[in-house]
């Protein structure tokens, strides 16, 4: 199976897609980046696409509480680091988007499978 992404997600604080849009926007596109898509919050430099979202959503959409994700910093840059059971609740709750489903040919099936035999060992 091919794990190389076809884009990056990042999930980031609600206000910032409400009341800092604009200034995160302008961050984008100083690095090269342009929006194309302003529902999806979807941008495209060359070959790299960037989805961002809200990560208040992950609670709702898949159980996953960010307040009890673990916390990596790099250089004043915090990441949550989702575990396995989280990336497994994400991927679940994917899977039952139809389009999803029919636009990623199964892949989260598949990643669901090698996440299943991870939390074996």
């Amino acid at each position: 199976m091919n794990f190389s992404p076809e884009d990056i997600d990042i999930l980031i604080p609600l206000i910032f897609l409400e009341e800092k849009w604009e200034k995160l926007k302008k961050i984008m596109e100083l690095q090269g980046y342009k929006l194309v898509d302003l529902h999806e919050h979807e941008f495209r430099k060359t070959n790299t696409k960037i989805g961002i979202a809200y990560i208040e959503d992950l609670k709702p959409f898949a159980d996953v509480d960010y307040h009890n994700l673990g916390v990596f910093e790099d250089d004043g840059a915090k990441y949550h680091l989702l575990t396995i059971d989280d990336y497994l609740k994400v991927y679940n709750m994917s899977l039952l988007d139809g389009y999803r489903r029919t636009k990623k040919s199964n892949k989260d099936q598949s990643k669901i499978n090698i996440l299943n035999k991870l939390i074996q060992y």
